[in-house]
């Protein structure tokens, strides 16, 4: 045990971070899979459409008038509630989908929640001097709170 100890330049003592200090060059890729992974549950999981929110109704809407022509505006009043910047990249990516945006709100769920998955792995794995047992866990409290139901209810209407 007296190996794993040892003093810095003033004397005090110190853990030595041998296993943290190890290179370890899988550990970005297993984030990254595991991030893959998420998004390829939340496109399964959001097969049948995504959820609605409130909110939603917004984000879609204005989306929609954007690729109309008609500019930020929803219900016939500019949008000055909500930020914009979600429902131009709702339209944009719209634009990828022959303009459908409650799909194109489906995909951009599943790619945010597969990089939340990634970054919050990479957070986890950095935080804790690269512990695996850690992020796994982590991950995978992650996957199994909240944050699954609450992704899948993200900005989507039908009309």
């Amino acid at each position: 045990m007296s190996g794993l100890i040892s003093r810095d330049s003033t004397g005090l003592r110190k853990a030595d971070d041998f296993c943290s200090r190890r290179r370890q060059p899988g550990a970005l890729a297993l984030i990254i899979v595991a991030g893959a992974l998420a998004s390829v549950l939340m496109f399964w999981i959001t097969e049948n459409g995504p959820g609605v929110s409130p909110d939603s109704v917004t984000y879609i809407e204005t989306a929609r008038n954007l690729l109309g022509g008609n500019g930020f505006s929803s219900g016939g009043q500019p949008m000055t509630h909500y930020p914009p910047a979600y429902p131009l990249l709702l339209a944009l990516v719209a634009l990828l989908q022959h303009g459908d945006t409650v799909q194109a709100g489906r995909l951009l769920a599943v790619l945010f929640f597969g990089a939340n998955v990634a970054l919050f792995g990479l957070a986890v794995f950095l935080s804790t001097k690269r512990s695996w047992v850690t992020t796994g866990h982590g991950i995978s409290i992650m996957l199994d709170s909240g944050s699954v139901s609450i992704d899948i209810v993200m900005p989507g209407m039908t009309r």
